[in-house]
């Protein structure tokens, strides 16, 4: 019985105490696979946990697809062989995917995170149909890869009233590259 009360108690303050964000943050990542660059964005929300402590999530989209999903047919091609060109291993769709993110709050403006998670994306050798315009995937089937990625950056908190602040900041993503941080917290 005490230990349900003092559970009770625990997350009534933590809740009380809690401090709430959200944000989003547009990003710039150097593409390895087309010798370029490219655009990301990602949506992120936080809660204070403790007074120097919290944890959030992160959910980041990158479009460095190959190949646009409505472009595939996902089932074997049962043509001539001669109307096929095989354009090698062809990415399908764009990038997703989420982090778990650990901030640490040295002072009430200003919040440290660090994170890690995983990114998806579906991929297959493709075959080009010259009569059609449209892609194949050998065997039918795409596949998809996963990709580590991990996270580090700042929050500044800037105060607009005594409920809202604005998030101002910056990081970097090993997968979405470097990213600009707006958002509020309450």
């Amino acid at each position: 019985m005490k230990f349900k009360l003092t559970l009770l108690i625990l997350l009534v303050y933590t809740s009380l105490s809690a401090q709430f964000g959200l944000w989003t943050a547009p990003g710039f990542y150097e593409d390895q696979r087309r010798n370029g660059t490219g655009l990301s964005i990602s949506f992120g929300f936080r809660e204070r946990l403790f007074k120097y402590a919290g944890i959030g999530m992160e959910f980041g989209i990158i479009d460095n697809q190959d190949i646009d999903p409505q472009d595939v047919f996902n089932y074997g091609y049962y043509h001539n062989p001669y109307d096929f060109d095989w354009v090698g291993k062809k990415y399908v769709g764009p990038q997703w995917g989420f982090d778990f993110l650990i901030f640490a709050n040295p002072s009430p403006y200003i919040s440290l995170y660090t994170g890690g998670g995983l990114y998806f994306q579906r991929y297959g050798e493709m075959y080009f149909n010259q009569w059609y315009g449209s892609y194949y995937p050998q065997g039918g089937n795409l596949t998809y890869q996963v990709e580590k990625a991990y996270s580090g950056g700042m929050h500044i908190n800037l105060p607009v009233n005594r409920f809202i602040q604005v998030i101002l900041g910056g990081g970097y993503h090993s997968v979405r590259g470097g990213q600009l941080i707006l958002g509020f917290s309450v």
